[in-house]
């Protein structure tokens, strides 16, 4: 997991929706950047539960690495982002200004993908918008005192160029499940214990978050589960899980649309996402928010922007293969797979 860019920008309060219209990726993208070589997703113990399946679903062989889904044709469905497009879910760079224009550098900012697509993900469920949008201007510290960078920062939901920096920051350093008391060390769904700037996000924190904000904090347990990429099934399996989730036919969901969560390598050396060069992989949180079966694509969002990729592309909506997709989580070194 690893980001960038700015202060947060206007937030457009909207409730996820469906439709049949598949958001096209950006139509261009700023110059090359050198990127960041040295964040890693952090896989997270599953607190003792046993191994998440799909709900429907068994576990079944580890998918190919040349996946070819087989979905039926002329499907689609896609969630209407809840940002404004010229301000993306996009986390705060490793270094620059925070919301007073009070300078600062700290690279574990760089890893936080993983906030950033827990925070995608809350806007567009009822809760979580109110969440995610309604935060309060406040600052965040980190709260391992003995890392050798230890940034205070203030962040708003918005600011002039993003949404939802709070909350990203907020998720990053303070929330803390209740049920989690005392199996984290430190709060926030990034793990303080590692050595800076090596921070990363346990997937099982990020499916705690999510079950916690959009439950109102009342459970951990639902709707979002958790499924290793060893337990997710074929690659026809994850296509068709995905769509489940997408089209509201989740029954954990009780008819809710629910945007996935998806833990991939950047580049497999043969695959790659759009927004990411094939040079340098990495583990990387992502969320998918719609499919189109006659295209053979999933769009999703990625809050990391310039700085934090290797392109120098925008944080925003983006288009890949649903083949590309599996095998950029069968690349995923850790083998998170998906909160779905």
């Amino acid at each position: 997991m690893r980001r960038v860019p700015a202060l947060i920008g206007a937030i457009v309060l909207v409730a996820a929706s469906v439709t049949t219209t598949v958001a096209a990726p950006p139509t261009s993208s700023p110059a090359p950047s050198t990127g960041n070589s040295t964040s890693a997703a952090v896989h997270g113990p599953d607190r003792g539960a046993a191994p998440n399946v799909k709900p429907g679903g068994k576990p079944g062989p580890r998918p190919s690495p040349t996946p070819t889904p087989t979905s039926g044709p002329g499907t689609s469905v896609q969630l209407q982002p809840w940002w404004s497009s010229n301000h993306p879910v996009w986390e705060p760079q490793g270094s620059g200004t925070d919301d007073t224009g009070a300078s600062y550098k700290d690279s574990n900012y760089w890893n936080f993908c993983g906030p950033g697509a827990t925070t995608v993900t809350l806007g567009f469920w009822p809760n979580g918008n109110t969440f995610v949008t309604g935060i309060a201007r406040q600052p965040y510290t980190e709260p391992n005192p003995s890392l050798s960078i230890h940034a205070t920062t203030t962040w708003g939901a918005v600011d002039t160029v993003s949404s939802g920096r709070g909350a990203i920051m907020y998720l990053a350093e303070n929330i803390l499940p209740t049920p989690d008391v005392g199996a984290w060390t430190w709060p926030g769904v990034i793990d303080w214990s590692q050595a800076y700037p090596y921070d990363g996000t346990p997937v099982n924190r990020i499916r705690d978050a999510l079950n916690w904000v959009i439950s109102g904090q009342t459970s951990v347990s639902a709707p979002y589960i958790w499924t290793q990429y060893a337990q997710a099934g074929t690659a026809s399996m994850i296509v068709s899980g995905i769509e489940t989730d997408l089209n509201g036919a989740n029954t954990a969901a009780s008819g809710q649309p629910m945007p996935v969560v998806a833990n991939v390598r950047t580049a497999s050396g043969r695959y790659h996402l759009p927004n990411w060069s094939n040079k340098l992989g990495v583990n990387h949180s992502i969320t998918i928010i719609g499919y189109d079966n006659g295209q053979g694509t999933f769009t999703y969002a990625d809050t990391c922007g310039p700085g934090c990729n290797n392109t120098g592309a925008a944080a925003g909506v983006y288009t890949v293969s649903q083949s590309t997709m599996v095998a950029l989580l069968a690349a995923e070194t850790d083998g998170d797979g998906l909160i779905w």
